[in-house]
């Protein structure tokens, strides 16, 4: 149902309204990449979503047992411009279906839901919703433990860089190792410590790259 996305190279990426118009993803995937291409700035056409609507002009039907789809483009919802009718149409329409899903899904999914109900992604603060995702995620039976691993240490990185005014790769490196103590073993087990102490060259990378970041917004005038 999720299956591979094929993202057009870089100059491509003005038309970006190609790779949702030319494909023939489902609901989930659609509202993902809008809602994501959007908050990078791309112009992506709202009416990508009217291939969910039937000859009736209302959403369709089977969409209200897609709980996933659902979430998907209820986020996508708020990257909305004034005008956009059929943005506002799913809204209501989403918003409604997730209610009534709430009692219908498995637990983490319910979660998630109730978070997404309280405070969208898009009105959060990143950082926080990240956290809450990965959380979210990990609950999830079908989630790829490698994955969960990367995202993980991706903001265990960000975390130390950002918090500390003079984050060292030392303290990096310790402080991620302490993170990863408290993970549950099925996420961080005796593999992980044993590939952090190869200083992999992943983690000196984004190191350097979250300190750069760090020091150009320090630099802004």
């Amino acid at each position: 149902m999720y299956g591979r996305i094929t993202i057009p190279s870089l100059p491509m990426l003005p038309l970006v309204s190609c790779l949702l118009d030319d494909n023939d993803y489902d609901l989930y995937t659609t509202a993902l990449l809008f809602r994501v291409l959007r908050q990078h700035g791309y112009k992506v056409s709202s009416s990508t979503f009217n291939k969910f609507k039937d000859n009736k002009g209302k959403f369709k039907e089977n969409l209200t047992s897609d709980a996933k789809g659902m979430l998907s483009l209820y986020e996508a919802t708020h990257l909305r411009h004034h005008g956009e009718d059929i943005l506002e149409e799913a809204l209501v329409f989403s918003k409604d279906q997730l209610k009534s899903l709430v009692e219908k899904s498995s637990p983490h999914l319910t979660k998630q839901i109730i978070n997404a109900l309280e405070t969208p992604l898009h009105k959060g603060m990143s950082r926080l919703e990240a956290l809450k995702y990965i959380s979210f995620y990990q609950e999830d039976e079908s989630r790829n433990e490698t994955l969960l691993l990367f995202a993980s240490w991706i903001l265990i990185v960000y975390n130390y860089c950002t918090n500390k005014s003079y984050a060292t790769f030392q303290g990096l490196f310790s402080y991620t190792a302490a993170e990863f103590l408290g993970m549950e073993k099925e996420i961080a087990g005796i593999d992980t410590f044993e590939w952090l102490q190869t200083r992999p060259k992943i983690l000196t990378a984004a190191y350097q790259i979250v300190r750069l970041k760090n020091d150009l917004i320090g630099h802004k005038v």
